[in-house]
């Protein structure tokens, strides 16, 4: 009996002296296209790939908790529900006020898309026009600056494509990096004009994070080495890689 109890003992203190797994790093995530997805029934994508060795540098795992509503994820980031917000995020000045960011992963820039046999050479143009545009994004702030404008709303970058591709709007913008893989699907349509100037995207944290150094410093190694690019060719194919290596907007 003592030797049993010595033997437990034991095998109690060597497991306190064993060091705790680090938790998960809790992930809120809007699926989209190429960037952060669904593929066979698992998470893929540019973004998730990205946080995917940050989390393993860290001996920790990812814990994806999908987002419906993409206008909800910074406030759901604000209140604790996960660490990090992987929506496609352009780093703006009035997002800065509520959250930090990490360094930018991509470059981007919101671009009109519009039918092949129409070309706008200035929002002021579609006066009056039904535009296509996503709730609580940069674009739809954008295309509310259009007089007379009518919204119609989609959920996802295709969304937007789809109602301007089937006539029922004008035209839409989005962000160049999201749609150079979408825009494939799509024959009748085309970049026009930008609406920006060259942004980032980049991950939210909560205000003051010290994950956002972190996760920069993350971003600039996976760059300095072949990884990043490599992951922009899987995703995005070998011009989007070829444009970002030579610090060009996709």
């Amino acid at each position: 009996m003592q030797r049993t109890l010595a033997v437990l003992l034991l095998g109690l203190a060597a497991s306190a002296a064993l060091p705790a797994s680090p938790p998960p790093l809790e992930v809120l995530a809007y699926d989209t296209p190429h960037f952060f997805f669904h593929q066979d029934g698992k998470p893929a994508g540019l973004e998730f790939e990205i946080l995917q060795y940050y989390a393993k540098a860290k001996g920790q795992t990812l814990h994806v908790i999908w987002v419906d509503k993409f206008e909800t994820m910074l406030d759901r980031l604000r209140h604790g529900e996960g660490e990090v917000a992987a929506g496609t995020f352009t780093i703006t000045p009035e997002r800065q006020q509520v959250v930090s960011f990490s360094a930018p992963y991509m470059p981007v820039r919101v671009m009109l898309i519009e039918p092949r046999s129409r070309t706008t050479h200035a929002l002021a143009d579609l006066r009056g026009a039904t535009l296509a545009t996503i709730k609580g994004t940069t674009y739809e702030q954008l295309l509310s600056a259009v007089p007379d404008a009518k919204l119609v709303y989609g959920i996802t970058e295709d969304d937007l494509l789809r109602l301007v591709a089937g006539g029922k709007a004008r035209a839409a913008a989005a962000d160049s990096a999201i749609v150079l893989g979408v825009l494939t699907g799509y024959p009748t349509l085309k970049l026009g004009i930008p609406l920006t100037r060259e942004q980032g995207l980049g991950f939210a944290v909560s205000k003051g994070s010290p994950l956002a150094a972190d996760l920069s410093k993350h971003i600039q190694q996976l760059k300095s080495g072949q990884i990043y690019y490599r992951l922009l060719e899987k995703y995005f194919g070998a011009e989007a890689a070829r444009l970002v290596a030579a610090g060009k907007t996709p």
